[in-house]
């Protein structure tokens, strides 16, 4: 065991733990959108706030384990290291500077809401189409850098597969919505229904 094959570890851990960030996200805003009462939406945003012990971590691992492995085997032959590098640095920023404030904003206003009203009118936030952009964009992206790290293509073709992953991974929140809609109540332990 080489120091090489610990950081290759902990690199494909951190990039594990991307993935399910951005699934257990996915399943919070899918919550949120279906929850009928304020008491489970606030319930389901409050789930947000501890997404960051998944995705610290995992940024740190992939970020650190990345650069260290591309010091390793990075050349003039790998130019897909830095598309991915740039990938990866845009999944950071679109979650820090959309996903993040609009989810603040979203679980204040949970907070201060006490009315029907104030909770019909905080899920037109809910409804609208930038986290779901959002998250569908960061997904895209991560899915074509995992293509990148285990085909390692040229530029030209580097290029085109982050561009492609992005906009496919855009797709979903362009395309019209159909989710259930609404979910009255969490479910409880050994309720006979």
């Amino acid at each position: 065991m080489s120091a090489y094959t610990v950081v290759l570890f902990l690199h494909v851990l951190g990039a594990i733990g991307l993935f399910v960030g951005l699934a257990l996200e996915g399943v919070v805003m899918t919550l949120l959108k279906a929850a009928g009462t304020l008491e489970l939406a606030r319930f389901s945003a409050s789930t947000f706030n501890r997404l960051k012990y998944v995705f610290i971590p995992s940024f740190i691992l992939v970020l650190f384990g990345g650069l260290y492995l591309a010091s390793i085997i990075g050349s003039a032959a790998t130019p897909w290291i830095p598309v991915s590098l740039g990938g990866f640095v845009l999944i950071l920023l679109v979650g820090v500077l959309i996903t993040g404030p609009r989810m603040g904003r979203l679980i204040r206003a949970l907070g201060a809401a006490s009315s029907p009203a104030d909770f019909a009118a905080v899920k037109t936030q809910v409804a609208a189409r930038g986290l779901l952009g959002s998250h569908c964009l960061r997904g895209g992206i991560a899915i074509g850098i995992l293509f990148l790290m285990t085909t390692k293509p040229d530029l030209v073709t580097s290029l085109a597969v982050t561009c492609g992953a992005a906009l496919l991974g855009l797709a979903p929140a362009l395309w019209p919505r159909r989710l259930p809609t609404t979910c009255e109540a969490l479910p409880t332990k050994g309720r006979a229904d």
